[in-house]
């Protein structure tokens, strides 16, 4: 009686995982561009940095974040994001779901806001800045001048 109990919590689960598209709620999170059919990256939403390695594919229902090392489906993504457990994980993506398992009607009108801004919005390129570093005048004296590497050089 208790494997049935429990192939019928697996049933939920899966349905739950499938009622998602991985890329519509992942993208409620960061900014997620498309790369390739079906790839997209962005920041990684689990840790700070300034280079996307931030992956998720809307074919296979998946992320992974080079970043942290971490991926998996909806459910992983919910438990890495919000540090909780299983349980906690589902009842966030039976929220978002909403009732009716289709996705609350907030949730939906956010995602296609969010849509719509990214397609007429211009892309914001962050700027690099290089940081110039001085030198003491005598830093030269602490390597060796070859004359052969200073003529190929000049050559």
């Amino acid at each position: 009686m208790q494997s049935s109990l429990h192939s019928e919590h697996d049933v939920d689960v899966t349905e739950l995982v499938e009622a998602v598209d991985i890329v519509e709620f992942i993208a409620q999170y960061c900014d997620l561009e498309e790369r390739r059919d079906g790839e997209f990256w962005g920041l990684s939403p689990l840790k700070d940095e300034k280079t996307p390695s931030f992956s998720v594919n809307r074919d296979l229902q998946c992320f992974y974040d080079f970043s942290s090392g971490k991926g998996g489906n909806v459910i992983s993504f919910i438990r890495a994001y919000h540090k909780c457990g299983f349980t906690a994980a589902l009842n966030i993506l039976r929220d978002y779901l909403g009732p009716d398992g289709g996705g609350t009607h907030k949730s939906r009108r956010k995602l296609n806001a969010v849509k719509v801004l990214r397609r007429f919005c211009p892309k914001q390129r962050a700027e690099k800045h290089s940081a110039a570093t001085v030198l003491p005048s005598d830093y030269m004296a602490l390597y060796d001048i070859r004359p052969d590497k200073l003529k190929l050089w000049q050559d």
